[in-house]
């Protein structure tokens, strides 16, 4: 599954970032990105997060240094809505995008093409789903891990007299 998230739209229109939205845009794409994140890191997704950019060519960054999470801003001509409904229709199978937004334009055009579509709050829910999962694994890990430690290592010590 590749993830496209409409940055702007979906920071405006979850409660939880609305608020950090109009006062800090730049620690509310942050946050919006690490959400982003939970998802490509528990469930093994491909993401990409696309805000409205203000330079003349689009620009892209892997803030992980994985190629299978970007953060992409568009260039001034094109809007974030444009860069996401051109890489959901240029996509080889468009049942594997699911696209995050409010903005039913481009949500009906990508549905259209077969693509999923997703609102800010499922978004948000699957976030939730993640973390929980993160937590009953490491959860899972730590009580399996939970014996006295054993040295197992068949090493023979010779301290030098």
């Amino acid at each position: 599954m590749h993830v496209l998230v409409d940055g702007s739209n979906v920071a405006q229109g979850l409660p939880s970032l609305r608020r950090v939205w109009r006062q800090d845009r730049d620690r509310a794409r942050d946050l919006l990105v690490s959400m982003a994140r939970e998802i490509h890191d528990g469930w093994s997704w491909q993401v990409t997060v696309v805000f409205d950019g203000r330079g003349s060519e689009i620009a892209c960054s892997y803030p992980w240094g994985v190629d299978t999470f970007a953060v992409i801003f568009s260039p001034s001509n094109l809007t974030a809505d444009a860069v996401i409904e051109r890489m959901g229709l240029r996509s080889a199978d468009p049942s594997r995008i699911a696209v995050v937004s409010a903005d039913h334009m481009i949500l009906d055009s990508l549905r259209a093409a077969g693509a999923q579509t997703v609102s800010p709050q499922v978004f948000e829910e699957w976030v939730e789903a993640c973390r929980r999962s993160i937590r009953e694994k490491s959860d899972r890990r730590d009580h399996s891990s939970a014996g006295a430690f054993e040295n197992r290592l068949d090493i023979r010590f010779h301290p030098e007299s």
